[in-house]
């Protein structure tokens, strides 16, 4: 885990070098997965549309009470806090979600796939070599904190 402090934002990233969300998503539930691809018009399997399915699963393949219950809970941050940002990044895969009132500068030589219906809010992207696990990043505004 990482933590800082920049320009009144607060960034804390989690790192986890295990198979992946990708991977792990591709062996979940058969019928939750394609209740979720429906619900959010997902029309792919590639990494970056297995990541944003994964924000929706709220139970854990290993059927352990403490495991696996990670995708609505790295939402609500962004829910909670509206200039915050989240950013999943796993394998070959990327996914952002912004609050509302959130302002970041484009992120350069990375084709952004906004997701319909969101306002430009979410998007994904595809990269061309596997990070080779999972890195999850939530930026928060600290005057937000305050509220």
């Amino acid at each position: 885990m990482f933590v800082g402090i920049k320009d009144d934002s607060l960034a804390i990233l989690v790192c986890d070098l295990g198979v992946g969300i990708p991977n792990t998503i591709r062996n979940h539930d058969k019928d939750v997965l394609s209740r979720i691809a429906s619900t959010i018009g997902l029309k792919n399997d590639t990494d970056a549309d297995l990541i944003h399915a994964s924000t929706f699963v709220k139970r854990t393949r290993t059927e352990l009470g403490h495991r696996g219950k990670g995708g609505p809970d790295l939402r609500s941050i962004v829910e909670t806090f509206p200039s915050a940002l989240l950013s999943i990044r796993s394998n070959m895969g990327r996914y952002v979600l912004k609050g509302k009132d959130h302002r970041s500068k484009a992120h350069r030589n990375e084709k952004q796939n906004y997701i319909a219906g969101t306002d430009k809010r979410e998007w994904k992207s595809n990269i061309s070599e596997s990070i080779l696990g999972t890195i999850v990043e939530w930026n928060l505004s600290i005057k937000d904190m305050k509220k």
